[in-house]
């Protein structure tokens, strides 16, 4: 994480996501350049193909569906524009 290690080194400034930084901002390694306003929420989501993969690319999935909230798959509906 390049941004943030420099912005450790104190030779910058970085937008971060939380979870890569809270420990840096609870052990005062970094600081807010703003409050709480300044927040943005992210979401990810993750599209794969419907043909089969590579072992590890069908490992990969099998971990990120059990990793869900109630460990449940996303449906698999296409998307049309």
């Amino acid at each position: 994480m390049l941004l943030i290690d420099m912005a450790r080194e104190g030779r910058g400034v970085t937008w971060a996501p939380m979870s890569l930084v809270r420990a840096d901002l609870d052990g005062g390694r970094l600081l807010r350049a703003g409050g709480g306003e300044w927040d943005i929420p992210i979401s990810v989501s993750l599209f794969r193909t419907r043909a089969r993969m590579t072992r590890a690319a069908e490992t990969f999935w099998n971990v990120a569906r059990k990793g869900r909230p109630g460990g449940k798959s996303a449906s698999a509906t296409p998307r049309t524009r």
